[in-house]
This record gives structure tokens, C-alpha cells and sequence, in this order.
């Protein structure tokens, strides 16, 4: 597989930092406007490509992963619609509510292997609890292919785009939040107490909570949560 990764931040260096320590893709292309931070990876990880080209960096890509922040989509996506070849190549947007109709949208077809899907940062660590949305012309094999990438980043959940926001919430919070069927919330105390929950970067601080965390989605989602959540955000 040959991966391109648009974004190398925080976000998009969590799943660059987690695929790459895989050894697990096969070809990894990373393109940012940041330099010092492109010779970091690259020092970190020689097999990689980098550049700070988008145009450069997605030709004869398999996955595109833009991971930038939101309003900057359209600036990216834009400068990209003229090389992609939406015939072979999946586009994935990992940036919050950019969903897969505003990939159509903005590339002017929905006749593609479009995907939202947020992780959360401990993705470095292989500890992520990633929510995988698919168009509505996207493939099983694309979607098997989007899955078993994120799935190197730790657990993965295929949903439907307007429970992929109210999953996300439960999955990064410092402590589970689990609603309750009258209204009112509580807290489910999954998290192990001696855990940081400030994500600073180690191990015990990044990780160490989202085993929790990823619990507690994974458990509401069984549960039918989420569905009752996404119908009642902003209820106390």
C-alpha cells in the first residue's frame, strides 16, 4: 500500500508516528509547509518520503489521509482536485466534520471511496479509538483497506457519520462520560486513577487513559448510546 498522510501536526503526526513504528505500510509519503518538522520525521524514520508539495505528494498514492485543520479542507482539496484519480484512489478526511458529503462537494463527485474518520492522539501508540465513516459509493474493499490502517493505530469502529462526533467526544475525554436514558449524566469511572489525563506525550499519560476511554465508546456504542446522545447533546 502507498500512503499519503496531507498534515503532519499533532493529529496527523500521531498516525504518521503510529504507522511508521508499524513497519506495517509499505510506502509512507508525508507532505507539510512545515520543513523542521518533515526533517524530524525523516530523521526519526529514513524510509519515509517527505515533502511539502501536496500535489507531489499524492500521485500514484493508494490512501490519501488529509488531516488538516477543517477550514483549511477546501484550500487543500481544492489545490489536489486536478491530479486525483478518484477511480483508484481513496480520499480520507480525518479532520473534525469535514464528513464525506463535503468531500463530494468540494471535489465535485461523489462517485468515489470517500471516508471521515476521527482518532484520537494516543493513535502514536497504537492506543487510538478511531470512528470510520464510508461514503455512499465507497467500497467494502476500500473500506477493509481504510479499517485495517486505522486498526494498526489501535481499536476502530465502522459508523454512520452522525454518531462518528458523539463518539469521538466519549472516546477523548480525560474521564468516561456515559449519558443516562432520564437526561442526566455520570461518570462511569473506567479510567485507571493513577492515569494522567492531561495527554502529555509519554506513555502512561497518552495511553494509559484511552484504554479506558476506548472501553467506554466502545461499550456505549453497544449499548445504543450514542444514538440517544446524538439526539440529546447539550442536555444536563
Amino acid at each position: 500500500m502507498k500512503l499519503t498522510v496531507i498534515g503532519a501536526g499533532n493529529m496527523g503526526g500521531a498516525l504518521i508516528h503510529g504507522w511508521a513504528k508499524s513497519g506495517k505500510v509499505g510506502s509512507i509519503t508525508i507532505s507539510d509547509k512545515n520543513e523542521a518538522l518533515l526533517a524530524s520525521f525523516k530523521e526519526k524514520y529514513p524510509s519515509i518520503t517527505t515533502t511539502t508539495d501536496n500535489v507531489a505528494a499524492v500521485k500514484d498514492a493508494d490512501v490519501i489521509v488529509v488531516v488538516v485543520k477543517p477550514w483549511l479542507m477546501p484550500l487543500v482539496l481544492g489545490e489536489l482536485k486536478p491530479v486525483l484519480d478518484l477511480k483508484k484512489q481513496i480520499v480520507v478526511s480525518d479532520a473534525a466534520n469535514f464528513t464525506t458529503d463535503k468531500l463530494a462537494e468540494t471535489l465535485g463527485t461523489d462517485a468515489a471511496n470517500f471516508f471521515y474518520v476521527i482518532h484520537n492522539i494516543a493513535a502514536e501508540f497504537g492506543a487510538s479509538m478511531s470512528f470510520i465513516a464510508k461514503g455512499s459509493n465507497a467500497s467494502q474493499e476500500s473500506l477493509d483497506c481504510v479499517k485495517s490502517l486505522y486498526d494498526i493505530c489501535g481499536d476502530t469502529l465502522v459508523v454512520t457519520e452522525n454518531l462518528v462526533g458523539p463518539g469521538m467526544m466519549m472516546a477523548s475525554c480525560g474521564y468516561a462520560l456515559h449519558p443516562c436514558p432520564d437526561g442526566r449524566w455520570m461518570r462511569d469511572g473506567l479510567l485507571p486513577t493513577a492515569g494522567k489525563t492531561d495527554c502529555t506525550p509519554d506513555y502512561a499519560g497518552c495511553c494509559q487513559p484511552s484504554q479506558g476511554d476506548r472501553l467506554a465508546s466502545r461499550r456505549g456504542y453497544r449499548q445504543g448510546h450514542y444514538s440517544w446522545w446524538s439526539n440529546h447533546q447539550g442536555t444536563q
